[in-house]
């Protein structure tokens, strides 16, 4: 019984940490917050209102933790990475008009900030206000990549529902926007004149120097996360011109201008320019850099915080999809090494750190690694409502337990029995089908 279940769960969070991890592995307590989730994003998220933040629409008071703004790397998207696998068609829809008017916005920030004569860049942060300049210290704002991490959801949505009027409306001039202002940011570095951005961030990490330098630094030039981001987006626009009708041995479509094409172009150029082709490097242990260099040839002795809540450098894994078991296996083995280190060393420390992780984990075809991680976010980071803290208070989005749980039936080999009602429902991208399921059985019904 639903109450009687929350009732158990609320007192062992009132318990010790001990109490709340055993309740934790009730199946159908993980189904409920499963569920309770899609809930929250409809309730707070719905067509002609702003896009689900941190804290949804349930803040105490006129003051909302980290001022109610939408954090660009991580959070915002988390908040939307399962709805179109989940189907939740109008919770999703506030996003794609949030992005156009942050790409207006960002024009200006490309302009004044970095002198591109065109195109549209935002940061770590921005609010209703659709501010695209860097908001506060480098630490935390300086990610030139974050909005075109944002921008990504459009391709993904076109992924789903396939409407090339929307393609051609709302897709291809955001991705593109973002695409001409990399064109003329990116900097060639090196010998071989790899394309870096910088200054730039792996969002909130930091690596340190010592003496004669001793200190904590944070700003660099190329990390892994802006490499992948951007393999991604050019990736995502050359994909979505061709599928629009702009690029192929035939005429271009009435609504291709000479300008998609020519930047279509251009990305591809770019795309091959980026370090080690856009693919993250690996260090002498075996895992995946988070930085363009290793720590020993940047004559850095250690990180300060080898369990660091942002698993950034494994970008490529989840939520893009470069590394792969059948198509970079050496890198899949290092990503799933890397994802072990940071675990083993305090990793996923936070509600939402741990539900990237289960993603990730699903990403590595590790169901029971999933599982735990799921656990993990009811056990020691959900109250007794269900809400989730970070701390403080966050919501649980698709994303702290929904899109760990659609992604393990993508990647072999087979989930726990105890996940396999996360599919009931989902959507598939390019068919226009649902899944439905019977135990272990699935199947497509096409709408």
């Amino acid at each position: 019984d639903t109450l009687e279940r929350l009732a158990r769960f609320g007192r062992a969070c009132l318990g010790t940490l001990e109490e709340q991890q055993s309740v934790a592995s009730d199946l159908g307590l993980q189904q409920l917050f499963f569920d309770y989730g899609k809930y929250l994003l409809l309730a707070s998220s719905r067509n002609g209102s702003q896009p689900a933040n941190l804290v949804g629409i349930w803040a105490e008071g006129m003051s909302a933790p980290w001022a109610g703004d939408y954090h660009l790397n991580i959070n915002i998207q988390m908040m939307y990475w399962a709805a179109e696998a989940l189907n939740l068609d109008d919770a999703a829809e506030p996003l794609p008009s949030f992005v156009s008017a942050l790409a207006n916005r960002g024009e200006n920030a490309a302009q004044c900030l970095y002198g591109a004569p065109e195109g549209w860049v935002a940061h770590g942060f921005t609010d209703i206000w659709m501010n695209a300049r860097p908001l506060g210290d480098a630490m935390w704002a300086l990610c030139p990549t974050c909005g075109a991490w944002l921008a990504l959801h459009l391709w993904e949505r076109f992924a789903f529902r396939r409407d090339y009027g929307r393609l051609r409306s709302e897709v291809l001039p955001v991705l593109g926007g973002a695409v001409a202002f990399f064109l003329h940011y990116l900097a060639p570095l090196g010998p071989h004149g790899s394309l870096v951005t910088g200054p730039a961030h792996s969002p909130e990490n930091s690596y340190y120097l010592p003496p004669p330098v001793n200190g904590f630094f944070h700003v660099t030039l190329g990390p892994s996360i802006d490499t992948a981001i951007l393999f991604a987006l050019f990736d995502a626009f050359v994909s979505g011109c061709r599928a629009a009708g702009c690029l192929g041995p035939g005429p271009a479509h009435a609504g291709c201008g000479p300008t998609l094409c020519h930047l279509a172009s251009h990305a591809n150029e770019s795309q091959q320019l980026l370090p080690n082709f856009g693919f993250p490097y690996v260090d002498k242990a075996g895992r995946v850099l988070e930085y363009l260099r290793s720590l020993e040839e940047m004559h850095a002795h250690t990180v300060p915080d080898p369990g660091h809540r942002h698993f950034s450098h494994l970008w490529a894994l989840h939520p893009g999809d470069q590394i792969s078991r059948r198509g970079t296996p050496a890198l899949f083995e290092a990503a799933r090494r890397s994802l072990d280190h940071r675990i083993a060393h305090g990793g996923a420390h936070t509600g939402w750190s741990a539900a990237w992780a289960a993603c990730l984990y699903a990403r590595a075809g590790d169901g029971n690694g999933t599982q735990r991680m799921l656990e993990k976010v009811l056990g020691r980071y959900a109250m007794g409502n269900l809400l989730t803290t970070h701390p403080p208070l966050e919501k649980p989005p698709p994303g702290q337990g929904q899109d760990e749980c659609v992604t393990c039936f993508r990647e072999p080999p087979p989930p726990p029995d105890a996940l396999y009602w996360g599919m009931r429902g989902s959507a598939t991208r390019g068919l226009g089908a649902l899944v439905t399921a019977d135990n272990a059985k699935f199947q497509l019904d096409a709408n």
